[in-house]
């Protein structure tokens, strides 16, 4: 895994997006012309960042990972309808971790990879000075790993009280069985299928079903999206909440 879900400084956005399946669920068909005016003035109006206040934020490197965020913006807000209902464990455990510069659901954040222990890995941001202010020595403050609404994790400077204080819950410390196990199937989705080379929607899926099956993951199905099915070129896009890894064209 790289360090961080965000594209490189060259502007090289393909490559990153070719790397991080996580935002290919929001490869949708393009959207009608009014839905592109309705996401346009929700954008300049500022509705849109007060709606999506719980989510990743979209500010620190706006000029790097904008391409990325912005196929979020016109996919709509389905993510985390299924992870209303608040856990110690993210819903979500593949879709990478939020570092947050503040105690504050607003605050500026990088997102990194899913990983077991996202303290740890937040950490190495702060001690490499992302989070400083220019001339200031680096400095790693207490950190505390929550749950957002969205089922993701999302780490905070601050004690377990930070949690609470923004409506969240604390996160377990570790994965559980089933959540480790979905990261891993994540991983060799990625790296398997991913990460090769081009391959049909049907041979896609008949390797993303031997995956699954390998796993020791019940309840979890694979289905080719409906406008992915003569697709030449097709990855995998897996969604926890559902139990569902996804076949979709690409790019």
């Amino acid at each position: 895994m790289s360090d961080h879900r965000v594209p490189p400084d060259d502007g090289n956005l393909s490559a990153w997006i070719l790397e991080h399946p996580e935002v290919w669920g929001s490869a949708v068909e393009a959207p009608t012309p009014d839905a592109q005016e309705d996401a346009l003035r929700r954008i300049t109006s500022g509705q849109h960042a007060t709606e999506r206040a719980n989510e990743f934020t979209r500010r620190r490197r706006r000029a790097i990972a904008g391409g990325a965020l912005a196929v979020a913006v016109l996919a709509g807000g389905t993510a985390g309808v299924a992870a209303l209902i608040r856990s110690s464990q993210p819903t979500r455990p593949n879709e990478g971790i939020s570092c947050r510069s503040a105690a504050d659901l607003r605050a500026d954040a990088i997102v990194i990879d899913a990983q077991a222990d996202p303290v740890a890995g937040c950490a190495v941001l702060w001690s490499e000075g992302k989070f400083s202010t220019p001339g200031s020595e680096p400095a790693i403050p207490g950190l505390t790993a929550c749950v957002a609404i969205a089922g993701v994790v999302e780490v905070f400077p601050g004690d377990q009280t930070v949690c609470g204080r923004l409506g969240l819950s604390v996160s377990e410390s570790t994965l559980n069985t089933e959540s480790a196990a979905v990261l891993a199937l994540n991983d060799r989705l990625t790296n398997e299928i991913n990460l090769a080379e081009c391959a049909p929607a049907v041979e896609v899926a008949d390797a993303a079903q031997r995956i699954v099956d390998e796993s020791g993951l019940e309840g979890w199905t694979v289905a080719i999206r409906a406008d992915s099915v003569e697709a030449a070129c097709a990855k995998t896009v897996v969604d926890a909440p559902t139990r569902t890894v996804a076949i979709v064209k690409f790019p």
